[in-house]
């Protein structure tokens, strides 16, 4: 199964991408920082990642960098 991780720190607008990414096939993984996605991340299930840029812990252009040098994600989206 396809996990999605969205990493959004505004409530409405991560709940618009969940709903708007949501299908039967696919795990919808939520987090609101750059620390909850590395704990997401470290578990090793998630698929494809969409990131906000500011995030109140970091930089989403800085967690891109890593999940492409660390992780073995298929593909990382950038939101602002």
């Amino acid at each position: 199964m396809e996990q999605i991780l969205i990493v959004e720190d505004d409530s409405t607008l991560n709940n618009g991408l969940c709903q708007a990414v949501k299908d039967a096939g696919r795990q919808l993984v939520s987090c609101e920082c750059i620390s909850e996605a590395k704990e997401q991340l470290a578990l090793g299930m998630v698929t494809l990642a969409i990131l906000d840029i500011n995030l109140p812990d970091g930089n989403g252009l800085d967690l891109l960098k890593e999940i492409k040098r660390t992780y073995r994600i298929k593909t990382a989206s950038l939101i602002k």
